[in-house]
């Protein structure tokens, strides 16, 4: 911060510069400061990083790249454009599928970043299982598949439980049986 800091009149540019967020929020520049490459190590909230990138009015920043970010569903939706700045994008507490349907189109987004965006699904079987057209996959099958983890959040019967089998290739939803005794035994 101290070199943006020069009182010189002449233009002051900067190659390259690692700093963490809170060193990044700390950049003043001048109209005639530019940093050609600045990365931000370590992890930074989707605040600090929205805040970090509001910091370039124009020409101070030539890229910007941050390791990784971190934030809600909610919030690294609203600011995708700026998380997509980071390579490991992770959400905290779980999406929907319909928002995990937004996360995964963002992560798809062939825009020369290699990002990548982590999050958990929680919701029911109807919106899991939501398949429009009459034969291939769940609408939402590439994000439910993406997902670090999947909670359904409604009971299952186990034909249900069986059809959630079919889309969970990895092991990694969580759901609760409720059927009769016979349907059961018959499933083990």
């Amino acid at each position: 911060t101290k070199l943006l800091a020069a009182t010189n009149s002449g233009t002051t540019t900067i190659s390259a510069a690692s700093v963490t967020a809170a060193e990044g929020k700390a950049l003043t520049f001048t109209s005639n400061d530019t940093i050609t490459t600045l990365t931000v190590s370590g992890t930074s909230s989707i605040a600090d990083a929205v805040t970090i990138n509001a910091l370039d009015t124009g020409s101070n920043i030539g890229t910007l790249a941050f390791t990784a970010v971190t934030g809600s569903v909610a919030d690294i939706i609203t600011s995708k454009t700026v998380a997509k700045l980071a390579t490991t994008i992770t959400c905290t507490g779980t999406a929907t599928v319909a928002q995990a349907e937004t996360l995964r189109a963002c992560d798809a987004t062939n825009d020369g970043t290699a990002d990548t965006f982590v999050y958990s699904i929680s919701d029911t079987y109807d919106n899991l299982m939501l398949r429009t057209a009459s034969t291939g996959n769940v609408d939402n099958d590439a994000a439910i598949t993406q997902a670090s983890t999947v909670t359904v959040t409604d009971n299952l019967t186990v034909k249900q439980a069986l059809a959630v089998k079919k889309i969970d290739t990895s092991g990694t939803f969580v759901y609760n049986i409720v059927d009769n005794d016979a349907n059961i035994v018959a499933a083990l």
